[in-house]
C-alpha cells in the first residue's frame, strides 16, 4: 500500500501550472501570503542566485494540538520516507525554510501527525492530485 501511495504521489509531477505570479524583480523582493494578519509562507528572492528562500508556517489554530508537521512535495520528490520536518514553535505553530529554484512551480501538502493531509490555505493556486476530489497546494517561485 505504501509503495502504491508513493507511486501515485510521484505521478503528480506530470502536472504543470499555467498561472504565474509576476512578483519578481532583479533586486529580489519579499512577498507574503496571509491568512488574516498572519503569514502562511514568505518568499525571499536572492539577488545573486536564482534561488528563493521560502519560509512556510502552519498555524496552531488551523491544526489544533499537533505533535508534528511535515511538508512533502515536488521539492523532495514526494518522498514519504524523507519529508521536510517543520519545527514546532512555543506558540504551537510549525515552521521551516526551504531553498527553491526560481522560475518554476512546486506542488506540496502538509502531513500533520503522520496521518492528516492538509493544504496551505493561501497557496498561489491548487491542482488536482491523483486522488479524486483532492487538490495539492502550489507555490510559484
Amino acid at each position: 500500500m505504501h509503495v502504491l501511495l508513493d507511486s501515485i504521489l510521484k505521478s503528480v509531477l506530470e502536472y504543470k501550472v499555467k498561472e504565474k505570479i509576476l512578483n519578481q524583480s532583479s533586486q529580489g523582493i519579499i512577498s507574503a501570503r496571509s491568512f488574516g494578519e498572519e503569514m502562511m509562507f514568505t518568499k525571499k528572492y536572492l539577488k545573486t542566485r536564482p534561488i528563493c528562500k521560502v519560509h512556510f508556517k502552519v498555524l496552531k489554530k488551523n491544526i489544533g494540538q499537533a505533535e508534528s508537521v511535515k511538508i512533502i512535495g515536488e521539492f523532495n520528490d514526494w518522498n514519504l520516507e524523507a519529508p521536510t520536518a517543520m519545527k514546532k514553535l512555543k506558540s504551537g505553530d510549525f515552521s521551516c525554510t526551504i531553498d527553491l529554484a526560481s522560475g518554476r512551480d512546486y506542488q506540496f501538502r502538509y502531513l500533520v501527525d503522520g496521518k492528516k493531509w492538509i493544504n496551505d490555505e493561501n497557496a498561489d493556486t491548487y491542482l488536482p492530485s491523483p486522488f479524486p476530489g483532492i487538490d495539492n497546494s502550489v507555490i510559484t517561485i
